[in-house]
């Protein structure tokens, strides 16, 4: 609903066009979405031909450890209470 609003306020133009526009946005959207892996999959790559696959693993199974460790050591979050009278 943002999207059409926004698109109605930028373009007042036909449905047709502002179809185009909307697609357009999604395109770019998805763009943008992809810059991430297209910048750290090269660096991933050189990365791992560079050091010893042990070692990668190893840090993999550190790092999930550590996330899981991290996650069960937090306090649990409040329970929701109803309200009654």
């Amino acid at each position: 609903a943002l999207v059409r609003e926004f698109i109605r306020k930028q373009c007042p133009m036909a449905p047709t066009a502002q179809r185009r526009v909307a697609g357009l946005l999604a395109v770019t959207v998805g763009g943008i979405n992809t810059l991430p892996v297209l910048i750290v999959g090269p660096w991933a790559g050189v990365t791992s031909d560079r050091e010893d696959p042990g070692v990668a693993v190893h840090a993999g199974v550190a790092g999930q450890s550590s996330l899981e460790g991290t996650a069960f050591a937090l306090p649990p979050r409040p329970a929701v209470r109803s309200f009654t009278w």
